[in-house]
Order: C-alpha cells, then structure tokens, then sequence
C-alpha cells in the first residue's frame, strides 16, 4: 500500500469540562488529498472516561471531502457533576471507503484527556449537618455527611471525625 493512500487520526485538542470538547482529526499525509471523497470508519478503544457519563459517543464515521486533505470532528464532553480526576477516552481508526483502491487506516490509538471542573476547594468541602438527637433507651443521634449540593465524588470518600461533650460512651 503507498503510504499517501494510508489514512491516520491524530488529536488536536484535549477536553475540558463544562464544555470545551476534544478534538480529533482524520487526515491524508501531508500534501496529499483523493480526487473523491473517503469515508472514514472509528470507534471508541478504551480510555478511563465513561461514554453516556463523561463524554456523548461519536458518530463513528466521517467524510473527508474530494480535494481535501483532512477532516475534523469533536468528542463532546459531559459536565457530571463528579469530583474526579482527568480522564481520558481513545479512539481508533477501523476502515476508510472510497472510489479510489487501496485506502486503508494506520493502525495507532490517539487519546485525548478530559479535565474536570468540579474538583476545586468549594466543591471539596465536606459538610457535617445535624439530623436526629439521641434519646434513650435506643435512638442513636443521626448526622449527615455530604459535599455541596449536587456534587459527588467518583471515588470513596473518608471522613475521619471526633466526638466530645458530656455524655458517656458506652453508658
């Protein structure tokens, strides 16, 4: 196969919530474009970010028009409301159709990372709220852990806490 008719992908931008997508582009090597058009098959290969919950699915397929060397498409990321660490989604090349014999797809994975915005120091405060007193002889006293309202995390959370007043542990 000449190497102008293999088709590579390459990232072009990384994500970011709330709303800055990732960029990916298909391309002819540089210089070279097909006199027709070249559908381009990809798909998702893995990554730590979770379609449906971090990002929405590509499409899977896009053209690259006759007479152009390259075409561009995004990856829309999904602002989750997680506290997590950046992320990232992969994607490949499968296939490439078009009049012209012998296109074919180059064979490397491209990763683009998605940034989080929800892990910042007003989201990262716990709250410690009073819920139910104690009352004896059986009502244990009920508090309430959380973070901010709407806020989760993506990974457990350990709380360390004391207690102190009058009463008598165990008593």
């Amino acid at each position: 196969i000449a190497i102008n008719k293999i088709i590579t992908l390459s990232k072009t931008k990384d994500a970011a919530e709330p709303g800055t997508d990732a960029e990916f582009r298909v391309s002819f090597p540089g210089g070279i474009s097909s006199s027709a058009d070249t559908r381009v098959f990809y798909s998702v290969n893995g990554g730590t970010a979770q379609s449906g919950v971090d990002y929405l699915a590509p499409a899977g397929e896009i053209f690259i028009p006759a007479g152009q060397n390259f075409a561009s498409f995004n990856v829309e990321v999904i602002d989750d409301k997680i506290i997590e660490n950046a992320e990232s989604v992969q994607l490949k090349l499968t296939s490439a159709t078009s009049s012209i014999p012998a296109i074919t797809v180059g064979a490397a994975i491209e990763s683009a990372s998605i940034q989080d915005d929800d892990n910042n120091p007003g989201n990262n405060k716990i709250t410690l709220s009073w819920v139910r007193d104690a009352s004896e002889p059986g009502t244990n006293v009920q508090l309430s852990v959380s973070y901010p309202a709407g806020i989760t995390s993506s990974e457990d959370t350990k709380v360390d806490y004391s207690i102190s007043g009058s009463a008598t542990n165990g008593s």
